[in-house]
């Protein structure tokens, strides 16, 4: 009888914890596995894949170089195509668009300042010792052509066509047209610096 009563002793106090095998496992657990974390890794990717394709969305790409400088808007949808190529967002690439947008159309202006100084010493290469008459012939064409027209007047000088030395070739031939009487012979004829529109009197 007391063996019987050791024997239960020792199997009590070497029992496991309540829901643990000797081993220390889960005994109702035993045949189950750790958590699987596979559903959640790839919706993760899902999502990610996701914002990716988004950022990647050049359909929302709209922004344009002024058609002045880029009438076909080429420069544009080459620039989308190659930074969608590089994997840049179009966040990114808006803001880097932006900075070539904005550079051009400084660069553009400054060009335009100096116009006038780039024309005059264009002409004075070309002209040389003529560059005077030439000039004053220049005024009398263009009062001739435009003195009349307004509206040739305003877009002769809005879109800066009178800083171009061409031009200004063109409207000085057509100033030597208009010649008083008695002068078509003259090889080098001169202004009369009040009338733009007269040559000077031989003394």
């Amino acid at each position: 009888m007391r063996k019987h009563l050791d024997y239960l002793f020792w199997n009590l106090l070497l029992a496991p914890e309540d829901g643990l095998n000797s081993s220390g496992t889960d005994l109702e657990g035993d045949n189950n596995t750790e958590p699987n974390n596979t559903t959640d890794l790839n919706n993760e990717v899902d999502t990610q894949k996701e914002k990716e394709t988004e950022k990647l969305d050049y359909s929302q790409f709209d922004l344009k170089i002024d058609e002045k400088y880029d009438p076909a808007n080429l420069a544009a949808k080459a620039f989308s195509e190659k930074a969608k190529e590089l994997g840049i967002s179009v966040s990114q690439a808006k803001e880097l668009f932006g900075t070539v947008d904005n550079s051009i159309k400084q660069s553009n202006e400054d060009y335009e300042k100096a116009a006038s100084e780039r024309c005059l010493a264009a002409l004075k290469e070309q002209w040389k010792d003529q560059y005077e008459v030439n000039n004053k012939s220049v005024t009398r064409g263009f009062l001739h052509l435009t003195e009349n027209d307004e509206n040739l007047k305003k877009e002769l000088e809005n879109n800066g066509f009178l800083n171009n030395p061409l031009v200004a070739q063109i409207f000085s031939k057509v100033g030597y047209f208009f010649k008083e009487e008695g002068q078509e012979g003259a090889l080098t004829p001169t202004f009369d610096k009040n009338d733009p529109y007269g040559f000077g009197k031989s003394k």
